[in-house]
């Protein structure tokens, strides 16, 4: 703000936001009054619900002084202080502001106007414990554990905490809010005091529910299997749960129907066997063999369209020495088991100290792109547009200053794909809030809470909790600092734009679907274009399992196509818009169908034998106790003769009934 002088006197006044402003000195006036004025803006956009501090200083005159804050020329009765506080701001309460100070001889200085803007877009959440609670988090996930239709919360909290710390374990009530759970209220999970940077979800035992690895500082992973009605149990199944710390990721690499856990810091991969063990893979790829000095993550995609997916190592040190020391390395999935490492692409001559990447298709051309964070100044982020044939066109993006997770997610729902990336590890920063113009560039937002409230940020996940059809975003913050909630207004801000939500069910493929590409054609930005979502695998934070598309004004879709990692397609046409749909896997296989032939009691288990009288069928092995809760205990292609398969947990029961699906 500046300052109107009055009665002839020489006064100052200098307004900012708190924590914003930057007093400079001013040249004198005549009676030598010192005039101190901030920065040339003193605001920001922000968003309803957010709390606005404002702050005058004053010199000169005589002293005392005596404030009267206006808004609109209309004084605020209350706001009588040299600082004004407004909280929970709405829309209505955007506009001009202005103060008038009076000193002890009854003379007067008024203010500049300065007008403060709330952007509708996203509202900030001021009230439940995912926000109250000032925990040390880091990692965090959305998932629906309890099954009752809509996205929990779980933020991994102590990783840079003095003292232990519990998981963050918020179940959503819909319109009640959310609940923190307390230890023992979910069985295994929360847990008791810890260092957790985070847990991360999946089926891996493919009988409908999620289970959870949760990641301990200096510790073994936690595994905790879901058993129903919202309840964990601990699981003990080594090597996976006794080995030396790492940070897991979920991951069906080998497309068998069953996730398996890849824990970087150290490069271990445990491929899961079925029926709830694993083993560790040691052989296939220098994957297991290289060496990182810097390891901070791992991204999963198959950027080469064939199928299986692919991952790229990241190392935070690749920017020390000559840069040529510890690049992030790129490896190519394939198949068997076997990774091959890419030397000859721009993601691999590329050296960036990076913290974390993320794959999404950002340009709708139907491959997948990747973002890479740059941690250290003066590096940039770099974005790798997928030219096709294995190879990248790298576009510098973004500032580094500590930048870690980024995020992709239509949050407009305009039918691209835009960009949040959080900052602040040690020095509270604002987030990167890039929007897509739909051309292959992003537009920079300033405006919003989002885009400016100050934090040491761990880790940002979308995730539509309100079920509206628009993504909200949770904003992780450490070490003892609330985390940030922010709800998407959509149509209550004004957004018409349309939306489609697609949730998978494996049955030959993992259940949770991992690794499976959904495509929808519709009608956008005003032609008829694909998008492509990839069901991710998880690093340092993740999503919701459900596909998102925005179908900017399309009211349906005219084809939606689901590539499940079984090699399955499945196209619907003609999808109405604004809807919350679920598909399984199927197949309709029209050949003759494997059967179960003989089942036989030996000293591991039982032993049943399937006559598979066709070759090329994708088909299951289920086991049941109860004929209503099936788990999958095998999936194959038949070969055309017979497949022996032993269930070594068949005593563990009174009854146990089997059956064989073909989606």
């Amino acid at each position: 703000m500046k300052t109107k002088p009055a009665n002839s006197r020489c006064h100052a006044l200098a307004l900012g936001f708190l924590g914003l402003c930057t007093l400079n000195p001013a040249p004198l006036c005549a009676q030598q009054i010192e005039i101190y004025r901030g920065p040339t803006n003193f605001w920001y956009a922000v968003s309803p619900g957010a709390t606005v501090k404002n702050q005058v200083w004053v010199t000169g005159g005589t002293a005392p002084y005596s404030y009267q804050w206006r808004f609109k020329d209309n004084p605020i009765p209350w706001a009588t202080n040299s600082s004004i506080t407004l909280t929970n701001v709405q829309v209505a309460d955007a506009g001009p502001y202005d103060v008038v100070v009076t000193d002890a001889a009854s003379a007067s200085v008024t203010s500049d106007i300065d007008e403060l803007e709330i952007d509708p877009t996203f509202s900030v959440v001021t009230d439940g414990p995912v926000v109250r609670d000032s925990d040390s988090s880091g990692g965090s996930s959305w998932a629906d554990y309890d099954d009752d239709g809509d996205i929990d919360l779980l933020v991994g909290n102590g990783w840079f905490a003095s003292t232990p710390e519990r998981l963050g374990l918020y179940r959503n009530d819909g319109p009640a809010g959310f609940v923190r759970l307390a230890e023992g209220e979910a069985g295994s999970l929360p847990g008791g005091p810890g260092a957790y940077g985070g847990g991360y979800w999946a089926d891996y035992d493919n009988d409908g529910l999620l289970d959870c690895i949760v990641v301990r500082a200096s510790s073994s992973p936690q595994l905790h299997r879901g058993v129903g009605n919202g309840v964990f149990t601990k699981a003990v199944s080594p090597p996976l749960t006794t080995t030396s710390f790492g940070i897991p990721t979920w991951v069906d690499y080998d497309n068998d129907g069953w996730t398996d856990v890849f824990l970087w810091a150290g490069h271990r991969l445990f491929r899961n066997l079925g029926a709830g063990s694993f083993t560790q893979v040691t052989t296939g790829s220098d994957i297991f063999t290289d060496q990182y000095v810097g390891e901070e993550g791992v991204a999963w995609g198959d950027y080469d369209g064939d199928g299986d997916l692919d991952v790229i190592c990241l190392d935070l040190h690749a920017w020390v020495a000559d840069n040529t020391v510890y690049p992030n390395h790129l490896y190519r999935n394939d198949g068997g088991g076997m990774f091959t490492r890419i030397t000859d692409n721009a993601i691999a001559l590329d050296r960036t100290g990076s913290l974390a990447a993320a794959w999404a298709d950002y340009d709708n051309d139907g491959r997948l792109d990747l973002f890479v964070v740059a941690y250290v100044w003066p590096e940039t982020c770099r974005l790798f547009h997928n030219d096709g044939d294995g190879q990248f066109t790298r576009i510098l993006m973004g500032e580094s200053n500590e930048s870690g997770q980024p995020t992709w997610a239509d949050f407009d729902n305009d039918g691209d794909l835009d960009l949040y990336i959080v900052r602040g590890q040690s020095a509270a920063r604002a987030n990167l809030f890039y929007q897509n113009n739909g051309d292959g560039t992003f537009t920079q937002i300033t405006s919003g809470s989002p885009a400016n409230d100050l934090g040491k940020t761990m880790s940002a996940v979308w995730g539509d909790y309100d079920n509206d059809g628009f993504l909200d975003l949770v904003v992780a913050n450490g070490p003892y600092s609330a985390n940030f909630l922010y709800r998407n207004g959509g149509r209550e801000a004004g957004n018409q734009n349309h939306w489609l939500s697609v949730r998978l069910e494996g049955r030959v493929s993992n259940r949770s679907a991992i690794g499976a590409k959904v495509r929808v054609n519709a009608e956008v930005q005003g032609r008829m274009q694909w998008q492509l979502r990839e069901i991710p695998g998880t690093d340092r934070s993740q999503g919701d399992f459900r596909a998102r598309f925005g179908l900017d004004q399309s009211t349906n879709v005219t084809t939606l196509r689901v590539e499940w990692p079984s090699g399955i397609v499945q196209e619907l046409s003609n999808v109405a818009a604004d809807q919350h749909l679920t598909i399984v896997e199927t197949q309709g296989y029209p050949g003759p169908q494997p059967t179960i032939s003989s089942a036989n009691s030996t000293p591991s288990g039982l032993q049943l034998t399937i006559q598979e009288p066709a070759v090329g069928a994708r088909y299951a092995l289920e086991g049941s106790t109860d004929l209503q809760n099936w788990a999958m205990l095998l999936a194959r292609t038949s070969t055309g003769g017979t497949q022996s398969f032993t269930d070594t947990k068949s005593t563990n029961h009174p009854a146990r009934f089997y059956r064989v699906i073909v989606p």
